[in-house]
């Protein structure tokens, strides 16, 4: 057996994908053996025979190898390039040659992180979550001390606290089988990264928003049965998690208690209702609103305002349409679309269960700065600090997101080729139904 499994092996270029194939190949020989030793051979006769079934290995190798191997996803990988011209081009026209140049370096070196990240095998962040974790809280903590503050905070931590989204996903799969030991500690972890991210980046909403996409891995995991309790209860805790602290947090910031100053209660109401709030925090939304209404298909919007003002209030969206018309921004919107599905794609193909659960985070964290970018520069979103992928301006952005396309684009690429131990049976039932070989003239499958 062990000289089949390494003939077998040997066809197969990848190593990465030598261990999970022989592992297979050797539970269809070993349950295959048990078969025949019901029938009434002894050991050696069933091991031997039940290896000869298995038919050539050199073939088998071959075919393992053409399904177990690396792939690149070249459709995001064009579709992050192209974006990222996109995004340069607009921040030429809206910065001119004083900080294009920087964000050229910028750029570049984010594709470079990206296509290093692709290279990079995912799962180390399965393994090694909780020291991630920690270690990222103290470098992040050191980085609040000493990094250059802007009224009082680090700006890039604003950008780099989604990258706990990641590391969160990788605790949750560790977190499988515990019961509701396993729901208590993911939740628990939830509250605790919402209030570390809005502390290291003085934004409520950036909290508030890891807070959510936690949630929605954790409601996920638990929806996949990942905790060994029923899926309807684990929904509903989680469920139950996100509804409670954000209702209290909601009507504490809509009444001014949180904070003190209650200026995150009028951003809601300015949202809301510009005109009632135009001194306040409506002139900006007034401002929106009215370039959407006055603002051509193609060509600049003429106003008194100066698009300058759009530029530095990170309402990127809003100035394309001012300065280049609607069609410029429907096919910005567009090309963001194509890549949050092409991400969707990806986490739905995943049949590893890290690789699905860091992919789906990967994904939202693209997905609802996207969404909330849309929809602040559209006005019905309370101005905040809102991190759109492509178009927004700085190096610590440029960062995070690169890891987070990396990881995505990791997670494609060994799709075919990690094992999942968590689904052996599963994967094994699959093997068992598909593969088969001819002997003689007859066709033999087997079967679990």
């Amino acid at each position: 057996m062990e000289e089949f499994l390494k003939t077998i092996t040997e066809q197969i270029r990848c190593e990465k994908a030598r261990d999970g194939a022989a592992q297979e190949i050797r539970n269809h020989i070993l349950d295959q053996t048990a078969a025949y030793e019901k029938s009434g051979d002894d050991h050696d006769k069933a091991l031997e025979k039940a290896v000869r079934d298995m038919g050539d290995p050199v073939e088998i190798g071959i075919a393992l190898d053409a399904v177990h191997r690396p792939q690149l996803d070249w459709r995001l990988l064009a579709i992050t390039l192209l974006l990222h011209i996109a995004g340069l081009a607009v921040m030429y026209g809206a910065y001119g040659s004083a900080r294009f140049p920087r964000q050229c370096a910028y750029t570049v070196l984010g594709f470079a992180i990206t296509i290093g990240v692709c290279f990079i095998d995912y799962t180390f962040i399965g393994r090694c979550c909780h020291i991630i974790y920690i270690a990222m809280t103290a470098a992040m903590f050191v980085f609040a001390l000493s990094g250059v503050q802007i009224n009082g905070r680090v700006p890039a931590l604003s950008s780099l606290v989604y990258l706990y989204v990641p590391v969160f996903a990788g605790i949750l799969y560790r977190l499988r089988g515990q019961g509701w030991g396993g729901i208590a500690k993911g939740a628990l972890l939830a509250l605790i990264t919402a209030y570390i991210t809005t502390e290291f980046s003085d934004r409520i909403f950036i909290g508030a928003n890891i807070f959510v996409i936690c949630i929605v891995l954790f409601a996920a995991a638990a929806l996949k049965g990942w905790f060994k309790v029923s899926r309807k209860s684990a929904v509903c805790v989680a469920i139950a998690a996100i509804i409670t602290p954000v209702a209290v947090l909601a009507f504490m910031t809509f009444y001014g208690v949180s904070y003190g100053s209650g200026y995150q209660a009028m951003r809601i109401k300015a949202a809301i209702n510009p005109a009632k709030y135009a001194n306040a925090q409506g002139y900006l939304p007034i401002q929106i609103r009215e370039t959407l209404q006055g603002a051509s298909m193609i060509g600049a919007y003429e106003n008194q305002v100066p698009n300058e003002l759009f530029v530095s209030s990170d309402l990127m969206l809003t100035y394309i349409i001012r300065a280049y018309g609607l069609l410029a921004a429907a096919l910005l919107i567009f090309a963001l679309a194509a890549f949050i599905i092409r991400a969707v794609n990806i986490t739905r193909a995943q049949k590893n269960q890290l690789g699905f659960i860091i992919s789906l985070g990967c994904m939202l964290i693209i997905a609802v700065n996207c969404l909330q970018g849309v929809l602040e520069n559209f006005g019905y979103f309370p101005l905040t600090s809102v991190i759109m992928p492509f178009v927004t301006y700085g190096g610590s952005t440029a960062v995070m997101y690169s890891i987070i396309i990396g990881l995505l684009l990791s997670a494609h690429r060994y799709e075919k080729v990690l094992p999942d131990t968590q689904g052996t049976q599963a994967a094994r039932r699959k093997w068992s139904i598909n593969m088969c070989h001819e002997d003689g003239g007859r066709v033999i499958k087997i079967r679990l």
